[in-house]
């Protein structure tokens, strides 16, 4: 049935427990929730004024998040279509739902030496490069418990500034997103 809520059995103790499938709202709620604030939103078109903030920075927040770190769900595979020939090689159209290519080391038989430019992968080599990447993934429902964790302090660390006008509070949600010397925060 589309929309309709599903969730997940977990076991703990001995005892089941049913996880609610993760919204965009309850994502928006956890990041109010990290930034001490108390309001909380319903859905993401309730018109208040920290709903309309995380609206604004939703969609880049999900890019930077995906962009940032090889998630395994969001890995896809693609063959790359040649798209014209360059000064130097040519130059292969990326799909159009890649975030970020994940170049194969040097050694693997589909490593390939090439540079992103724009949406394209460019390279000296005429062998069609078989590629994987960070694909956008915006099915909320479908998204691991991590990444919906670390889109919550992704989230509060780009609107900490706007919602709290705090920059001790925004200093702080960069430490729990990115970690003291940016490495190992929720990210």
């Amino acid at each position: 049935m589309p929309g309709a809520a599903r969730s997940i059995s977990q076991t703990r103790g001995g005892m089941a427990m049913a996880l609610k499938t993760p919204t965009q709202a309850r994502i928006y709620n956890r990041a109010l929730a990290l930034l001490g604030s108390t309001n909380r939103t319903a859905n993401t078109d309730d018109g208040k004024p920290w709903t309309d903030q995380l609206n604004e920075l939703w969609d880049q927040a999900v890019r930077d998040l995906l962009a940032e770190h090889p998630w395994n769900f969001a890995i896809r595979r693609a063959t790359l279509n040649k798209s014209e020939k360059v000064e130097d090689g040519w130059q292969y159209q990326l799909p159009a739902d890649c975030v970020r290519w994940l170049p194969a080391p040097r050694g693997d038989r589909s490593y390939v030496s090439a540079a992103v430019e724009g949406r394209f992968l460019l390279t000296s080599s005429d062998s069609t490069p078989r590629i994987r990447y960070i694909a956008e993934c915006d099915t909320v429902a479908d998204w691991p418990a991590h990444f919906v964790t670390a889109m919550g302090y992704r989230l509060a660390m780009d609107a900490a500034g706007s919602i709290t006008q705090s920059t001790s509070i925004v200093e702080d949600m960069r430490v729990k997103y990115e970690g003291p010397d940016g490495e190992g925060g929720a990210l």
